[in-house]
């Protein structure tokens, strides 16, 4: 039977790699089979696996993948806020409403700041097995923080007829897209996070004041435009915003299992070739001679430092004779060089003629 793939788009028809013919096959269509195969791992909704093991382990691959460029971007997002926010509260902070600017420093900070720098600490000095699975809480919460809570709140801190939609808009728009991209945030946070919470707060809080200004007539047609095409800004990229997500995600998923298939591959191939390696061993005869083998034994006796210094030079003296060309005849041209056997001369001479007619005949 044919399995259903699960998709984004719909569900779709393929083969399993079981059940593909692979001697008809291209190497995209082996892929295709493959990424078919792998894709019923996980639900196509919340994007988690089946398996619990699995989802756990991944958790890991994800972190150990993730961390540093989550890391270096946090600490980013901290000195980013913390520059823009200084400029908007020394130019948008109204001495004679909410807040004066000293008071606002303490707010922003309070709120803001030092929530911020609280969870990127948190990174550091948990462990791993705890930090991957809230990490992506972590995340939201500094999305959260930046978007809804400073973004939004300087609304009510700053004068009205400055902090307007359109200027918040883009502000907002890049805030919501750098922090899902950069902390790789899972769909489904961003989905509750972004779609379902931080997109209705702005739309709420910028609602609220443009009824205000109706109730009190004071609206202008530009000021209702502008909150218009905001909003519908704000929501558009909402929705692409979760889209690229499911799409990350759902990509980083089937790289792991991909990285997980193949790497058990390998290990098997390798488990394969070394039974195949110790089968031709087997196989193969012995061509090493008794004397080798036996100058072998002799050297791993030698190498042992447990062998005492007296069967140590024993053991350098059988070396020393089994190294001789010839092992049947007595070695009397070591023996006279050692000086262990005298030559008289006439016997001397008789051994150089016949070693010069020796010479001759060759």
């Amino acid at each position: 039977m044919t399995p259903i793939t699960p998709g984004l788009g719909g569900y779709i028809m393929s083969p399993t790699l079981e059940s593909f013919p692979f001697g008809e096959a291209t190497l995209l269509n082996v892929m295709d089979a493959h990424l078919s195969a792998i894709s019923n791992s996980f639900s196509p909704l919340t994007l988690r696996f089946h398996d619990p093991d699995v989802e756990s382990t991944y958790e890991r691959y994800f972190l150990d993948r993730t961390l540093h460029m989550w890391k270096r971007f946090a600490i980013i997002a901290v000195l980013t806020t913390a520059i823009l926010q200084t400029i908007l509260i020394t130019r948008y902070s109204q001495p004679h409403a909410m807040t004066l600017p000293y008071e606002d420093f303490v707010l922003v900070g309070a709120l803001g700041l030092f929530p911020m720098v609280a969870l990127v600490s948190v990174s550091f000095y948990v462990a791993k097995e705890n930090l991957a699975r809230h990490i992506h809480n972590i995340s939201l919460l500094l999305i959260w923080i930046i978007g809804p809570v400073i973004t939004c709140g300087r609304y009510f801190i700053s004068a009205e007829s400055l902090y307007t939609s359109s200027l918040t808009a883009p502000i907002y728009i890049f805030e919501l897209v750098a922090c899902v991209f950069f902390f790789r945030l899972r769909f489904i946070h961003t989905l509750v996070g972004v779609c379902l919470v931080a997109t209705p707060v702005w739309l709420l809080v910028f609602g609220i004041g443009l009824a205000r200004h109706i109730a009190d007539g004071t609206v202008s047609a530009q000021a209702q435009t502008e909150y218009a095409f905001s909003s519908i800004a704000v929501g558009l990229a909402a929705a692409v915003i979760a889209f690229i997500s499911y799409d990350v995600e759902r990509n980083l998923r089937l790289q792991y299992l991909s990285d997980q298939r193949f790497l058990s591959i390998n290990v098997k191939l390798r488990k394969q070739l070394k039974g195949l390696q110790k089968g031709f061993e087997s196989r193969i005869a012995d061509l090493d001679s008794p004397l080798e083998k036996a100058i072998y034994g002799l050297r791993c006796l030698m190498a042992n430092p447990s062998v005492g210094a007296e069967h140590l030079k024993t053991l350098t003296m059988i070396m020393s004779c089994l190294s001789l060309p010839n092992l049947l005849a007595p070695d009397l041209d070591q023996q006279v060089m050692r000086g262990q056997v005298q030559v008289d001369d006439e016997q001397e001479v008789r051994e150089e003629c016949v070693t010069m007619f020796k010479a001759i005949r060759n």
